[in-house]
């Protein structure tokens, strides 16, 4: 049956993209060169109500420059995306170029009635990481890479090792381990470890709130669970600096040190914010 004249404006209506405010302050999205900046504006702009586009020279050059007759060469902004941007995927498919943003669905707010089904191949990159779960690849941070996290010394030193795809990626970030798997022996150490290879602030935020209140976990199904429980109240803290909710841990602290706070979860953290 034809689609009425409604249908087909309210599926144009859902190309509408939005930008975080969050990207102005995220350190990848900041090494990039400005010509770069515009070429990954203008990527996600046009990708697909799934995240995905072709990713060919020639089609990013007619698509995001195509006013400009004399913009030359943008092999090396593309290459500075693949370098810094870790939520960006770059993959072939039978020697065509595609490109996947992998947190698509926090950043751009679709109803998913209105949400057309893409026509490009499947991101290899997230079938290679989580086979089981490819339309929820790997969260890997802010719509750029790290949101507002500055990386620890130790893993800034990986940044510039190529793409995405020569990255590891935390379990907690993936999600799809084997239920096998949740008797495994993990202690608090090992599940610290596990989350520095996160480029997730969420799982950044659980990690530093584990070893804050130490839990004596001992096996990875409690750790996930551990994750699981504080998976919202994390995002909620995701917009605060490092040193915002530094501080209002030191209050928490505080108040629990003169009596006048009792038990308190990684929530009671946004009660405590300025």
């Amino acid at each position: 049956m034809a689609e009425s004249g409604k249908e087909l404006k309210n599926k144009t209506m859902a190309r509408k993209r939005m930008i975080h405010p969050n990207i102005w302050e995220d350190p990848a999205f900041n090494k990039l060169s400005h010509s770069a900046r515009i070429l990954f504006i203008g990527m996600f702009s046009n990708a697909d109500d799934e995240g995905y586009m072709r990713a060919d020279k020639g089609s990013l050059k007619r698509l995001i420059f195509g006013f400009d007759d004399n913009i030359g060469e943008i092999t090396s902004w593309i290459e500075e995306i693949k370098k810094n941007c870790k939520n960006i995927h770059f993959y072939k498919v039978d020697g065509e170029e595609y490109a996947h943003f992998t947190r698509w669905e926090k950043y751009q707010n679709l109803r998913k009635d209105r949400i057309i089904d893409t026509t490009f191949p499947k991101c290899t990159t997230c079938l290679a990481e989580c086979p089981t779960s490819v339309d929820t690849c790997p969260p890997n941070g802010g719509q750029v890479a790290d949101n507002v996290r500055q990386l620890p010394a130790e893993e800034k030193g990986s940044e510039g090792k190529g793409s995405s795809t020569s990255h590891t990626y935390s379990v907690f970030d993936i999600g799809c381990f084997e239920k096998a798997r949740e008797k495994d022996k993990m202690n608090r150490a090992d599940f610290l470890a596990e989350c520095k290879k996160s480029h997730d602030l969420k799982i950044y935020i659980i990690s530093e709130w584990a070893d804050t209140i130490q839990p004596e976990f001992m096996t990875l199904g409690q750790w996930n669970e551990f994750v699981k429980r504080n998976l919202k109240a994390a995002k909620k803290l995701e917009p605060y600096t490092m040193d915002q909710l530094e501080k209002a841990l030191a209050k928490i602290l505080k108040a629990v040190e003169k009596g006048q706070l009792g038990k308190f979860t990684l929530d009671t953290l946004s009660k405590y914010l300025d």
